[in-house]
């Protein structure tokens, strides 16, 4: 008897207190929906980057080449 009172009063509580939610009817997109011109165009020659991620990418052989060889004879 005493927990339908407290379930009850609690239900009360719950619903008065909530916040409001939106219906699902009136939702309205906020995301942009994706389109080709948002796709990033190359803004220099290929061979200009290429050159700039291989020396990256060299230096991570190169530097890794070195840890394991010290690692190795340490």
């Amino acid at each position: 008897m005493f927990s339908k009172s407290v379930l009850r009063v609690s239900n009360t509580l719950y619903k008065a207190l909530r916040s409001p939610r939106r219906a699902m009817s009136d939702y309205a997109p906020t995301v942009k929906e994706p389109h080709m011109n948002d796709i990033p165009v190359p803004h220099e020659p290929f061979e200009v980057g290429y050159r700039k991620r291989q020396v990256g990418n060299n230096f991570v052989l190169l530097s890794g080449v070195a840890f394991f060889t010290v690692s190795l004879f340490l």
